[in-house]
């Protein structure tokens, strides 16, 4: 799963850019399609360097955030009207979720990483003449994630799909990256930085900085517990090969935490290390992925019931 072309300042750049053991697109389709979006020379200037001081790599990392901010919208449940049936609708009001359902013929294609669509309506309303009917797909590829700048009048979604798009764009420009999951509903991104204060000439001196792409916020870790007012529980970090327990390190009151997910630190510790070891020592003895299926399929409508419960849960 690594990046050739960047070796290993981006050893987990290839992991987004597949679909179960099969790369959905290589890192020319990638990286033609960053150049699109925010240009080759934007994307040069901020693209990573060992050497720039721990204030640098994030004044160039927090330029990155904001671009993928400024460039696409945070979906809100409000009306899409980019299909005949909700065409002339106010895209400003409110929707409702009717159900899921696998993706469009358009939307389903290899690559796309489309886990499954929202059938949604517009409220009554917010129409004059259509009965305001639109799918609104759960991409995680992405290339296709990049693409809804054109497709959906830059509606990339919402913070899974910022965050999977925000991690494909940052490995693919040297940066070692990881996806953070947190229990009580949110996921962002944590990238590898210099530690503040590191010495000038040590390179190796790094740690894990907190990166929130949906809100574009840069090593803020306890703005979910002191600004959003969260009850946090459990938050993990996650690359295709270790999972890390990193609650500690957004919360002041880790033993409230503690209290609340209902698992002792001994229990949550033996079963993490068992986790890791497993993933590190054993081989998959079949495909994997979130498109596996037994012929080999990877589009919506060929995933389980326990693939659509385990996405639809980011909602």
């Amino acid at each position: 799963a690594d990046c050739g072309t960047f070796g290993d300042s981006a050893p987990f750049c290839g992991a987004l850019l597949s679909d179960g053991l099969e790369k959905s697109a290589s890192e020319e389709e990638l990286k033609a399609t960053l150049d699109e979006t925010f240009g080759a020379e934007f994307l040069r200037q901020h693209a990573f360097d060992r050497t720039w001081s721990a204030k640098e790599q994030r004044a160039h990392l927090q330029a990155l955030l904001t671009a993928l901010k400024g460039q696409y919208h945070f979906y809100r449940q409000t009306c899409l009207a980019h299909s005949a049936a909700s065409r002339g609708c106010d895209q400003k009001a409110p929707s409702d979720l009717i159900g899921r359902i696998a993706c469009s013929p358009n939307d389903d294609l290899g690559g796309s990483g489309c886990v499954y669509a929202e059938l949604r309506r517009c409220r009554s309303d917010a129409c004059s003449s259509s009965p305001g009917f639109f799918e609104y797909a759960r991409f995680h590829g992405p290339l296709q994630l990049l693409r809804t700048k054109g497709s959906r009048d830059q509606v990339m979604g919402q913070c899974e799909e910022f965050s999977r798009a925000a991690y494909a764009l940052v490995s693919s420009l040297g940066y070692q990256a990881r996806y953070v999951l947190d229990f009580t509903d949110h996921v962002w991104i944590e990238v590898r930085l210099r530690r503040e204060g590191s010495a000038p000439t040590d390179f190796t001196d790094t740690e894990w900085v907190h990166a929130d792409p949906s809100e574009g916020v840069l090593g803020n870790p306890l703005m979910y517990e002191q600004g959003w007012g969260k009850q946090l529980t459990m938050i993990y970090a996650m690359t295709p090969w270790s999972i890390e327990h990193v609650t500690h390190r957004y919360t002041k009151d880790y033993a409230a935490t503690e209290a609340r997910r209902g698992i002792p630190e001994k229990t949550l510790t033996a079963v993490l290390e068992m986790v890791n070891n497993r993933l590190e020592y054993e081989l998959p003895t079949r495909s994997w992925g979130h498109g596996w299926s037994s012929n080999g399929a990877k589009l919506s409508r060929d995933r389980d019931f326990e693939d659509l419960a385990l996405w639809s849960h980011f909602a």
